[in-house]
């Protein structure tokens, strides 16, 4: 399962589709309260400060607004596993800081936001058809999805 699956489940639509916009994590918006739902996937554990980030999303949403914040779960980016890809060519390999649970929604308290809900997904059967290397992940948990809402007033 996709990391936006996996928000639209946890999240899901109001009617309206979110909009999929790059951003820079730490400079999202100059508006401070523009929008009314954010979506942060698979980025904080490559941060060196995360919590910088979940203020920024915290300024940039409106009263009531919604955060999904979607990270590699941390058991396994302690044992060591982090992002790899290919792009022209050559292969890369992204750290992933071992932070904990409880440190992703520490920094989501500490910026302001409330209501912070835990989901956890486990490798299953369908992660394996679609990358059958992964196997030895089934049952194991892969994706950690925090979802916040910013206070409406």
């Amino acid at each position: 399962m996709g990391p936006l699956t996996a928000a639209r489940i946890v999240l899901p639509s109001e009617g309206d589709d979110p909009q999929i916009n790059l951003a820079h994590a730490l400079a999202l918006s100059p508006c401070a309260g523009s929008g009314t739902r954010r979506y942060c996937a698979l980025l904080g554990e490559h941060l060196d400060h995360p919590g910088r980030a979940t203020a920024e999303f915290h300024r940039v949403l409106r009263p009531g607004g919604r955060l999904v914040f979607s990270v590699f779960h941390p058991m396994m980016a302690a044992t060591g596993m982090s992002a790899q890809f290919e792009y022209d060519g050559r292969a890369y390999k992204l750290v992933a800081h071992p932070y904990t649970v409880d440190d992703y929604e520490g920094w989501l308290a500490e910026s302001g936001f409330t209501a912070v809900q835990r989901h956890e997904f486990v490798g299953d059967d369908r992660m394996v058809a679609e990358v059958p290397w992964s196997s030895w992940l089934v049952g194991k948990p892969i994706l950690l999805v925090l979802t916040a809402k910013k206070s409406a007033g």
